[in-house]
């Protein structure tokens, strides 16, 4: 997987779908955001087992693919990035 997005859009796309991670959770699979990139498009999904969230936004895609991201980290990378876009592989 690698793709470009812009950073507010992801950022706020991925806020969004962070805020149904339970940070208490005994799973750790619970602790992390579904990416998947496919053809242009990133869906974003988290799960606390009673709230699920998914958000999809459109991202220049050079490979598609999945991951398990880790909320709090990809949050924490986020804000720190001053580029206006962000770049994922």
């Amino acid at each position: 997987m690698k793709f470009r997005a812009d950073k507010d859009v992801f950022s706020k796309a991925f806020a969004a779908c962070a805020a149904a991670v339970n940070t208490r959770s005994p799973k750790d699979i619970l602790l992390n955001v579904h990416l998947e990139v496919k053809d242009g498009v990133a869906s974003l999904s988290a799960t606390d087992t009673d709230t699920s969230i998914i958000v999809k936004t459109e991202v220049e895609s050079v490979a598609d693919g999945e991951a398990l991201v880790p909320q709090d980290r990809m949050l924490a990378i986020m804000r720190e990035t001053v580029d206006d876009s962000i770049e994922l592989s």
